[in-house]
This record gives structure tokens, C-alpha cells and sequence, in this order.
């Protein structure tokens, strides 16, 4: 399917739009009412649907925020992005077809959030640009006669890019609902998923490096490599949780309640690559299926069952649950994997109180454990604790202790192993990898700091042709991390953050040192009825061999021709808020034209010239 692109005489006008729906908004649908109860919103996420919902009061600080969307190293929003930051990760075993790489421009299983609330509320958030980058957020919530409570939310983003053949487009949506008898014997939560990402593949600029000479000439008329390819990447998920209390009814929270628990969820993913130009573009050397044009697709199919026992009181929740999984794949050869997989989790939560002070502290200890004790992954299992302690004052958090343990033996996903399409092909045997993480954090009033240790064993890399490859051996990646955010004599505010890490070996490549920081202006003006925050961030890469693309599998890949890094990123923002709408009007990359062309991330992809954005958000509560 071509990618959509936007009319251009349509786009002429997109600077104006959002003032055009502001000034609707504020004639048309004026606000009745603004709630300040901290618990008018309440929610809680997937990953804990046994856990309370705890208050949701929307942030209404507006410091950062013009930083709505994460760096996009490929240049622009929405493209396939290489991760180039040593985090702690972690995702349940079971069939993984392989991980796109546009975690930023989904809305994850894990971040849907069910809500409850005291009556209706909506968010909505409208930015535009340069470049007819324009996206759109919103996020609405309401609970009918305090039992069912409807969700939903939708961001859209769009954007043509600096470069030819650049257009993305964005949109993904989930509906939510979440339900509990009066009685409490029975409660359900469903939702909806639908994560959609199309953009165009112009395979970077034809000649890898700009020369000086082009860093004023619209890139647009720079040629590329690929002249008519795109990808479709659509997910759809569907989930179905029941919740049956098998105990008594009993107001006593200490009191141990049984729940028989049955979940069941529905996951189709198709995956296309087309180029209608593949045969004159010269852009591949190897052509198994068509020589005159690409069009590769795959599928897969996920059902999933699960039953299980659940304990809980005050302090602990204990699952059981025995999960079936069914997948089928197709691509050019069709496969169809069983597995059978337990599942087991353990939380224990401690408060502890001090008689003559406010102060309060809360300790909260997790364990999970995951195996697959039958199918093709067989074998496979997972185990990984958090422990926290958090300290109150009044009901503000004074600091937050955080560890995270993790080890994991995991079977390959299954695009790393079996391959079919127009230029490329491989099938591979690849050994299960082993992983052990550690993540460490702290905070305290203006200062974080952190450490995150990783060791992988059997780690699958791409090389120089774009093929996958196995380290035969271990490799060890090591962060650390400082953030200081202060603001001084009320209102000059200062923010620093700065990463060190390193990788054992060169098939993960690194930047060492990325740092951020910013100094701003922030206060309230005209009797507490604007809030104001304006000033200058700057971000910064040390040099590094930055990553190849491979439009045709959509991975990314080692190369050894071409540095990244040594490039200032300077952005001028103002941001403000009269309630209950927030805005922002942001110029970035202010320097691009002084300090030359060394703004590449990825081998023949160039970070966005100057550019500028603005937006507002609107919050509704009636």
C-alpha cells in the first residue's frame, strides 16, 4: 500500500490550523469546569490490573514542554529508529516474530492504562510545523454509574521530512474498559489495540555525505538511493481479562481473598515492504523473487489463553497461571508453533510510619518468574525482581530507591532465524541467548543517578551485508547516569543530565557520552494566572561508528566508513500555561549552517534542518 501524502496546498495552511481549532475551542466549547481533586482521576496500568488505582491528576507543570517527542536518528518523526542508549529492557517469553524498531511511535501492550474517574475527562494536544509535521493527541475517560469506566486515546502524527521521500504517518488507538460488580465478586478489563506506522524508504542520500555547499540547499532536492519504496507495518490487538472472587465478601483488607483469573488476548500483525523501483534503483544486488520491483510481506498470528489462581491481601498478591499459546506465521512458507508456558509472580508491600513525624516509608518487592515448559522455545525462561523503597513527607515523595534484577534464557525471534523475501534469505540455528541486567537508581529533591549493567551471551547482531550474525562469547554493556534539575532564586531554573556507557564489543555500537541540558526562565506572572517557562537546551553526542540501514528488513546493521557525533543539537523554546490550556513554541537545531555537516546518526540519513514547532494542549473536565 502507497504511503498517504499530504496535499500540498492543504499544507500551506497547517501553521494556521491549530490556531483556527484554539480559537473554536475557546468560543465554541467553553470550559465550565476545572477540578483541582487530586483523585477526580484515577488509573492503573496492564502490568498490574490486580493493583489498586492510585490518583492520576494531570501534570500541569509546563516545564519541557516542547519535548514531546524523543530524537528520531534517522531524521524524521515516525522512521525506524536504532536504540543508541543502554537501558534495562525486559518482555515476556513467548513467539516474537522480531521487534520493529519503533517502540516511540507505539502505543506498547504495556502502557495501556485503565482509568476511573468522577466524572468526564479529556485531553487533547495539537502540534504543527515546519515541514507539514503536524500531530495529535488525545485522551479521553469517563465512568458510567461508578462501576464501568470507558477509555480512549489516539495520536496521529504526520510529517513530510526535510528529504525527498521521507513522508510518515502515524496512527494508533486503543479503547479501554474496565468493570467490577458492586458486590465485587466479578470484574473484566478489555481493550482495543491498534498500532499503525506507514512511512516512505528513500534508503538515505545518494552519496552518503553532504558537502558544505548543501547545508543551505533545500534537501529536498538532494537525490536518494530509493525512489518509490514504502512500509506498512499494522498490529491489532484485542485482550479480555476476567476476574472471579472465590472468597468471601470482606471489608478487611488483611483478610486473604481468592480469585480465579482467565485472560485471553488476540494478536495479528502484518508487516510490508514495497519498492516499485527496485530494478533500476540499483539500490540491492540480489534479487531472489521479482527483478523489477519488491513487495514483501509477512504475517502472524497470536492467540493466547491463560488461567490462573491469584491470592492477595493488604500487603501480598501471589499468581499462578498456566499459559497456552498458539502463533502462524506467513511469509513464504507457512508455520504454525505451540507452547505451553507457567507463569508465577510474587508482591509483597510494607509501609512503614515514624510516630512523631509525617514521614513515611514504603517498600514494595517483586518477583516474577516465567517457563516454557513445552513447544518450540521449550526451554526458555525468565526471572527478575524489583525492589523499592520509596520515603513521604506529608505525601510527597522525598526520595525513591529502585533496583531491578533480571536473567533470561531466550530462543531467538523469528525473523533472526528463517528469512524469505526478494533480497534476502537465510535460515539459522542460532543458540538461545542469555541475559543478566541490573538497573540501580536513585532520587533525592534535584538529583538522579543511575547505573545499568547488562551481560548477553549469544548476542545476534547484523553485519556488513545486512545479514544476521551470532557472537560466539559474551558481551558486557555498562551505563551510568546524573541528572540535576534545580531551579535558583526562584526562578532561574537549570537542568543537566549526562550518560557515560561502553559495550565489550564493537558489533553494539555506542556513542560514550550523550549529554543534555538546558537553562531556563520559569515563573507566574499576572497574579498566578500564566505560567511561564522559556529558555535553551543543548544536546550533545560524542563521536562514534553510528549504525547502517537496511530498508528490505527494516534492521539496522554495522558499517565502518562513516563517524557520527561531535554535533551541538540547539533548540529556543517558550512554553506556558493559562488553565486549563498549556502551549509551546519551539525552534530547533537554531545553529544548523555554522557548525557543518557532521548532524548524521545513521550512515546516509541527516538530522532535520532549523526547524519550528508549536502546540498547545487543552485539558477538559466536564
Amino acid at each position: 500500500m502507497p504511503v498517504v501524502v499530504c496535499n500540498k496546498s492543504a499544507s500551506k495552511n497547517s501553521w494556521f490550523l491549530l490556531l483556527f481549532l484554539a480559537f473554536c475551542f475557546f468560543n465554541i466549547f467553553p470550559q465550565a469546569n476545572y477540578s483541582i481533586d487530586k483523585d477526580y482521576i484515577k488509573k492503573r496500568s496492564e502490568q498490574s490490573l490486580l493493583s489498586t488505582f492510585n490518583s492520576a491528576y494531570p501534570d500541569t507543570s509546563v516545564l519541557f514542554l516542547h519535548e514531546f517527542t524523543p530524537r528520531n536518528f534517522l531524521g524524521n518523526i515516525s522512521l525506524s529508529n536504532p536504540d543508541y542508549f543502554v537501558r534495562f529492557k525486559s518482555k515476556a517469553l513467548g513467539f516474537s516474530l522480531f521487534e520493529a524498531p519503533l517502540s516511540d511511535y507505539k502505543i506498547l501492550k504495556e502502557e495501556i492504562e485503565y482509568y476511573k474517574t468522577k466524572g468526564p475527562f479529556a485531553e487533547m494536544t495539537g502540534i504543527a510545523g515546519s515541514k507539514q509535521f503536524q500531530m495529535f493527541k488525545m485522551l479521553f475517560a469517563n465512568t458510567f454509574k461508578n462501576s464501568l469506566n470507558l477509555s480512549l486515546k489516539l495520536n496521529r502524527y504526520t510529517s513530510q521530512g526535510f528529504y525527498t521521500k521521507q513522508q510518515s504517518f502515524t496512527n494508533n488507538f486503543y479503547t479501554a474498559l474496565n468493570y467490577q460488580t458492586k458486590n465485587k465478586f466479578y470484574s473484566f478489563d478489555v481493550y482495543l489495540l491498534a498500532n499503525n506506522n506507514r512511512f516512505q524508504e528513500n534508503g538515505g542520500i545518494i552519496y552518503d555525505t553532504l558537502r558544505n555547499q548543501d547545508l543551505l540547499v533545500s534537501k529536498d532536492l538532494i537525490p536518494t538511493k530509493i525512489s518509490d519504496g514504502s512500509r506498512d507495518n499494522r498490529e491489532l490487538t484485542a485482550m479480555l481479562n476476567n476476574l472471579f472472587r472465590l472468597s468471601k465478601n470482606s471489608e478487611d483488607e488483611n483478610k486473604l481473598k481468592t480469585y480465579l483469573q482467565i485472560k485471553s488476548s488476540y494478536n495479528l500483525n502484518k508487516y510490508k515492504y514495497t519498492d516499485k523501483n527496485s530494478g533500476t534503483d540499483n539500490n540491492y544486488l540480489i534479487y531472489y523473487l521479482d527483478t523489477v520491483s519488491t513487495k514483501d510481506s509477512t504475517r502472524v498470528l497470536i492467540l493466547q489463553n491463560q488461567a490462573g489462581l491469584v491470592l492477595k491481601n493488604k500487603s501480598i498478591t501471589a499468581q499462578l497461571n498456566y499459559l497456552n499459546e498458539y502463533n502462524n506465521v506467513w511469509q513464504y512458507y507457512d508455520s504454525t508453533f505451540i507452547s505451553h508456558i507457567a507463569k508465577a509472580e510474587l508482591m509483597h508491600v510494607k509501609q512503614f510510619k515514624n510516630s512523631d513525624t509525617l514521614k513515611t516509608h514504603l517498600l514494595l518487592n517483586t518477583l516474577k518468574a516465567e517457563y516454557i515448559a513445552a513447544g518450540n522455545q521449550s526451554g526458555d525462561y525468565k526471572l527478575e525482581s524489583l525492589h523499592s523503597l520509596s520515603g513521604f513527607n506529608n505525601l510527597k515523595k522525598t526520595y525513591h530507591l529502585n533496583l531491578r534484577l533480571l536473567t533470561e534464557n531466550r530462543t531467538p525471534d523469528y525473523l533472526l532465524r528463517n528469512w524469505y523475501s526478494n533480497h534476502f534469505i537465510w535460515t539459522n540455528t542460532f543458540n538461545t541467548i542469555q541475559t543478566t541486567q541490573c538497573e540501580l537508581t536513585f532520587n533525592y529533591s534535584f538529583l538522579k543517578i543511575g547505573g545499568t549493567f547488562q551481560s548477553i551471551n549469544n548476542y545476534i547482531y547484523f553485519d556488513q551485508l545486512g545479514y544476521p550474525m551470532q557472537y560466539s562469547g559474551n558481551i558486557n554493556k555498562v551505563a551510568a547516569n546524573v541528572s540535576i534539575d534545580k531551579v535558583l532564586f526562584k526562578h532561574l531554573g537549570l537542568r543537566f543530565n549526562h550518560t557515560l556507557q561502553n559495550s565489550s564489543s564493537n558489533v553494539i555500537l555506542l556513542p560514550q557520552n550523550i549529554s543534555h541540558a538546558a537553562i531556563y526562565y520559569c515563573g507566574n506572572l499576572f497574579k498566578n494566572a500564566l505560567q511561564l517557562n522559556t529558555g535553551a537546551s543543548v544536546e550533545y553526542y560524542s563521536e562514534f561508528t553510528p549504525y547502517a540501514y537496511m530498508p528490505a528488513t527494516q534492521m539496522f546493521y554495522l558499517q565502518e566508513n562513516t563517524a557520527a557525533g561531535e554535533f551541538a543539537f540547539v533548540d529556543v523554546f517558550l512554553n506556558a500555561r493559562i488553565r486549563p490550556v498549556s502551549f509551546f513554541f519551539k525552534v530547533e537545531n537554531v545553529l544548523h549552517g555554522l557548525l557543518g555537516t557532521n548532524y548524521s546518526m545513521v550512515k546516509s540519513y541527516y538530522q532535520p534542518d532549523r526547524a519550528i514547532r508549536f502546540g498547545l494542549t487543552w485539558t477538559f473536565f466536564d
